[in-house]
């Protein structure tokens, strides 16, 4: 797996999934059927078509969560903030952009567990590729997706989910890194975390 920063505590993996574990993901999803995605305001969850327009699944999938983590987490960022890394969310949510449809500029929200532990870092795994606009806009780069590739950024960073354009559809899946207090890291999981950094897994 390829590790490439791109500045700002932001980097791209690839590949996480091949080109026909993305297709199966692609299916599952529209199988289940998409709704429209909602953002987060004064007044709690809302479908604000100005903002964002674009189509989301969601579940909660813990065996994914330790799949993806295995593949992962020899690259991800062992310290945040003060906080202790734990592994990967379980609730993925699964968007998909046709023409025209797009998430403007905005910050992501974080997900916190009862445990103390909370997300720091969104995860970002591009499904497909060859569909026109779309990129993830930083404001000082765009980032084009490709089969299989993730992209981890820091919460607070300020992005935009690109207009896609023509006749194209784009998948992509979020899910977050967690970190909990330090100390609370098991002996036995910290062993076994570093044994694998080390190897390269």
């Amino acid at each position: 797996m390829h590790k490439e920063n791109i500045g700002n505590a932001s980097f791209t993996l690839h590949p996480i999934f091949t080109p026909e574990e993305c297709q199966a993901f692609i299916e599952r999803a529209e199988n289940h059927g998409f709704e429209k995605a909602m953002i987060s305001s004064r007044r709690g969850a809302v479908i604000d078509l100005k903002v964002r327009s674009n189509d989301r699944v969601i579940w909660d999938d813990p065996e994914l969560a330790e799949l993806v983590w295995k593949r992962v987490k020899s690259y991800l960022p062992v310290m945040q903030g003060g906080r202790e890394i734990r592994g990967l969310n379980e609730r993925f949510r699964y968007y998909r952009y046709t023409e025209g449809q797009i998430f403007r500029w905005h910050y992501d929200g974080y997900f916190a567990r009862d445990n103390g532990e909370e997300s720091i870092l969104t995860f970002l795994i591009y499904l497909n590729e060859g569909y026109e606009g779309g990129e993830t806009r930083f404001p000082w780069v765009n980032v084009k997706g490709k089969t299989g590739m993730g992209l981890v950024f820091p919460h607070n960073v300020l992005h935009e989910g690109g207009v896609v354009l023509g006749d194209s559809i784009k998948y992509v899946i979020r899910t977050d890194v967690m970190y909990g207090p330090v100390g609370k890291f098991t002996d036995l999981r910290r062993a076994e975390y570093y044994k694998n950094e080390r190897s390269g897994f």
